[in-house]
């Protein structure tokens, strides 16, 4: 009987995730088609998923994580890529793989991520669902949901979604059934598997635990508690390996310390966010970067993975489901979770009151949405109140998209010529992808509709339902395709495919240089990682925060995710040894440039595959000598007294980085016997020659044996002065040196950049890095395995208690 019961459940379990599977790979076999093998998309997933996957793969063969000399200007490997892959187990997966693979097995991983979400909300939801096709209906609808379409373009976030059930589901029967382990194991694999959702997981369990024990789901009592405490804090411990390092890398990125204050904390300061998110739970999800109807003018609010909508039932389940059961611990969790979203301050919990807005907490409240959905057809509920509130909802919508809109477009030459203020007034206009957003209302139409006639038939029939999931899970996977076939055509790929089938460029690797991918669109910023070519800057949220000063400083704008210099930074190219600039044709014509480019001292190179290359005739190797220094504070003294413009004091400031070392006044004062102080006279006389002229001197007088990996760097140098020998490697903590094998300390300059004093005569420099963290988070982890082979052992032997 029991082995009979295990075996229809297995093969339940069997059908759920291969019928996910095959119907994410049947979604996805055009795409495969268009780009013979390889799954192409757009926006972060060319520009980021695809680089740091086949990066990460490329840099783990070479030996054990430290330092990574291709991320950026350098960065810690572990802290740059954990938030990305590095602890997700459907990365290491992949891993053994060659990297050239990525590209053609990212369909066979979407696949399984979504299959792998499929089954375990499955198990999960089979908790609260009886009916298989209730339950069926429910996981399908999680692993399918908005939020989980919306974030293809964010491949790693359906690796949080596809584990976030289980853990649900081990902290349920801990709590209910008093199985232990089951918890500390999950805390641990969400832990590792991505340290920033992680957070928002802890904080929903809580709301979790708490409402489940007011609504009298779940009964408190002190063993219990302890329990939960004692297995989450060993699954925190046994993941501090990873959450260690991350904490260091995180805690120096400026960004993350933004925190919101004032009226902020209780109002959007983008006004377009609350109808976004209601406006979610109707219709399918906006398109990145660009939305249905409520655009808006802060960038990354259109980025931020709103959704809420529940493939084809959108709001039905839900509001029929808190109707008649407006007490059940779901219905309160829901009504929460909307007001959490709804307020600032709340929705900021999820990312420890981070200012950055962000909804990617979302696919929490969607699990239990399916739920709701799910019992509601399992209990045979009358859906017309679902079915009314959908419906108000879509003509709300429909009418808002009537609206007309003041717009500006060169294209109506009449309407455009005969306004004054060079705009008119465009009727239905609210919408800036009007196509998209219509076929969403009417595809929403067309659903209501479906649920209607079946809410009208199913006493009449006892298989309606299953017309009814047939219905829904035709015209999903229908609709979806069709977004998703839209969003690439329009947000594009451009010509990314011929990009990512092309060889790396050829270039001289005889020393120690930077590239730099100079205005390119999609999928090209990251394109160092995949050539394994050192890069002056990218794409990339996660670098140190030194680095991050130092691009501030230079070029008088905040770094958000991407480094991003123009053609008037190119002294900095000079600072950071860049040796060559990479800028795109048109792909079809390799005579074009998509945007040509002159920028001093840069000559053509080369026309490699889709780029024009440009050398830099001044380029300057790493490690150079400085024998003059100036405090930020009187360079800009000096500068803000000359006759300049904005751009052009930024740009006199770039200038004088190649002649002098800039130093905070202790550092100033501690090298003064050493440097010479650059004077206001020196400045006045800077110009663009004497700039290149610095770069010659430099680079005759540079270091040589100039040696790197993973772990160190070192180089050998002669000079006739003492002086600070200088290395664009960004200061982070866990770097020491090494001056001729006597300790030395590093000193910060040009705003967050590497240098050490040497003596005249010969020097031997060693630079050695250990990732902050990783040894204290090794022990941490050794000591939580260590406590939970205590805490099993103590109730399995001694408090006779059954831990599975």
């Amino acid at each position: 009987m029991i082995k009979s019961s295990f075996k229809s459940i297995f093969k339940r379990y069997i059908f759920v995730f291969f019928t996910a599977f095959i119907f994410t790979i049947i979604a996805v076999i055009p795409e495969l088609i268009r780009n013979k093998g390889m799954f192409l998309f757009a926006g972060d997933f060319t520009e980021q998923q695809i680089p740091f996957l086949k990066h990460g793969i490329d840099y783990l063969k070479e030996g054990k994580p430290g330092w990574d000399w291709n991320t950026d200007l350098g960065s810690d490997f572990i802290g740059s890529y954990s938030f990305y892959f590095f602890g997700s187990p459907f990365f290491w997966l992949i891993s053994f793989f060659d990297s050239s693979a990525v590209e053609y097995l990212l369909s066979l991983m979407i696949a399984l991520k979504t299959a792998v979400a499929a089954l375990t909300s499955y198990i999960y939801i089979s908790r609260y669902v009886k009916d298989e096709r209730c339950c069926f209906l429910g996981a399908f609808m999680y692993a399918y949901s908005g939020f989980q379409f919306f974030n293809i373009i964010y491949f790693h976030f359906h690796d949080v979604t596809a584990l976030f059930p289980l853990l649900l589901l081990s902290f349920d029967k801990l709590v209910t059934e008093n199985k232990r382990v089951f918890f500390a194991a999950m805390t641990a694999i969400s832990a590792f598997t991505n340290y920033y959702f992680f957070i928002g997981e802890i904080i929903f369990i809580i709301i979790y635990y708490i409402i489940k024990c007011l609504t009298r789901d779940f009964k408190f009592t002190k063993k219990s508690f302890i329990s939960i405490f004692v297995e989450s804090v060993i699954g925190v411990m046994i993941a501090s390996v990873l959450l260690m390092p991350s904490f260091y890398a995180v805690s120096s990125v400026e960004r993350s310390g933004d925190f919101l204050y004032g009226t902020n904390l209780v109002s959007y300061r983008d006004n377009t966010i609350i109808p976004k998110i209601l406006q979610s739970i109707f219709i399918l999800p906006d398109l990145p970067s660009c939305s249905q109807l409520f655009q808006s003018e802060w960038n990354p609010s259109n980025w931020a993975s709103i959704s809420l909508y529940i493939p084809f039932f959108a709001s039905v389940g839900v509001v029929t489901f808190i109707k008649n059961n407006r007490k059940s611990f779901i219905a309160r969790l829901l009504s929460v979770c909307l007001l959490m979203a709804l307020i600032p301050v709340l929705n900021s919990i999820f990312y420890l009151f981070n200012s950055t807005y962000y909804a990617r907490w979302f696919y929490m409240p969607v699990l239990f949405m399916c739920i709701a959905t799910a019992q509601s057809l399992e209990n045979d509920y009358d859906l017309i109140p679902g079915i009314k509130f959908q419906a108000i909802g879509l003509i709300l919508l429909a009418l808002i998209g009537t609206f007309p809109n003041k717009v500006d477009d060169k294209s109506d030459v009449i309407n455009y010529l005969n306004s004054g203020d060079k705009s008119f007034i465009r009727w239905f206009g609210m919408s800036i992808a009007p196509e998209i957003f219509w076929q969403s209302v009417g595809f929403g139409t067309v659903f209501l509709l479906a649920i209607y006639i079946y809410n009208a038939k199913k006493s009449e029939n006892k298989k309606s339902l299953n017309y009814l999931i047939i219905a829904a899970v035709s015209l999903t996977l229908f609709n979806e395709y069709r977004y998703l076939n839209y969003i690439k055509n329009n947000i594009g790929l451009e010509n990314t495919y011929e990009i990512y089938s092309s060889d790396s460029p050829q270039l001289e690797e005889n020393e120690f240089y930077r590239i730099y991918n100079f205005g390119l669109g999609n999928g090209r910023r990251n394109l160092s990682l995949i050539w394994n070519k050192h890069s002056a800057g990218q794409y990339h949220s996660i670098i140190p925060g030194s680095a991050e000063k130092m691009f501030t400083s230079l070029t008088g704008k905040i770094r958000q995710m991407e480094t991003d210099y123009t053609e008037e930074d190119f002294p900095v190219f000079g600072l950071l040894s860049v040796k060559y600039i990479f800028n795109e044709s048109t792909g079809d014509d390799l005579n074009v440039q998509i945007k040509p480019v002159d920028i001093p001292g840069f000559e053509l190179y080369d026309k490699q595959g889709c780029f024009y290359i440009y050398e830099n005739k001044y380029f300057v190797p790493m490690g150079y000598l400085y024998d003059r220094f100036i405090t930020d504070e009187k360079l800009h003294d000096s500068i803000d007294k000359l006759d300049l413009t904005s751009e052009q004091k930024q740009h006199y400031k770039q200038m004088e980085l190649m002649r002098s070392v800039v130093l905070s006044p202790e550092d100033a004062a501690k090298y003064a016997s050493v440097l010479t102080e650059t004077s206001e006279a020196d400045l006045e006389s800077l110009s663009e020659e004497k700039y290149f002229s610095e770069c010659e001197a430099k680079r005759s007088n540079t270091c040589y044996n100039f040696s790197y990996d993973h772990q160190e760097f070192s180089a050998e140098f002669d000079s006739e002065s003492s002086g600070l020998l200088f290395f664009s490697v960004p200061v982070a903590k866990g770097w020491t040196a090494k001056v001729n094998g006597e300790n030395t300390d590093i000193i910060t300059v040009q705003y967050g950049l590497s240098a050490v004093e040497i003596s005249p005569g010969h020097s031997t420099i060693e630079f050695v890095y250990e990732t902050p963290g990783l040894g204290t988070g090794f022990i941490l982890s050794l000591i939580g395995i260590g406590l939970l082979i205590i805490y099993v052992l103590c109730f399995k032997f001694i408090m006779k208690v059954d831990y599975k």
